[in-house]
């Protein structure tokens, strides 16, 4: 079966209270596959990520491609063949985290620099290559 079901996070014990409660969405998939001549049923879609998103249409699209009753790939771990995944781990998406990790070495870098120019170390008019502006009077 596949199908998109929207869960609401709320607090738990211990945790403060908001009024807010943001629903997630979860791809559920479930599938048949034979191993070794055993039957097992597996929920898994990625090996070492979650199937829970922020938007509805990322979970959809993940169900779109594994509609119900189709014959898919299923990667399974043959020391434990109980644990499959419908995507391999390999193909897990690893750009997002490249472009996050770039996106703050960018940011850091920034910083880096204003603290070098603010604290006097780096004279901006050698590191862009012109002269600064005249200072106001």
């Amino acid at each position: 079966s596949s199908e998109v079901r929207s869960i609401a996070r709320t607090p738990g014990t211990g945790a403060e209270s908001t009024d807010r409660r943001p629903v997630e969405f979860e791809a559920a998939i479930v599938y048949e596959y034979h191993f070794d001549g055993e039957r097992h049923e597996g929920s898994r879609i990625y090996p070492a990520m979650s199937s829970i998103f922020s938007d509805s249409k990322l979970a959809q699209e993940l169900v779109d491609r594994f509609p119900a009753g189709a014959e898919v790939s299923v990667y399974v771990d043959p020391d434990r063949p109980a644990s499959a995944a419908l995507i391999r781990g390999d193909t897990v998406p690893i750009m997002g985290f490249v472009v996050v990790g770039v996106m703050i070495l960018l940011v850091l870098g920034i910083f880096a620099v204003v603290g070098l120019v603010v604290s006097g170390v780096v004279d901006p008019s050698k590191l862009f290559g012109g002269s600064p502006p005249p200072a106001d009077n």
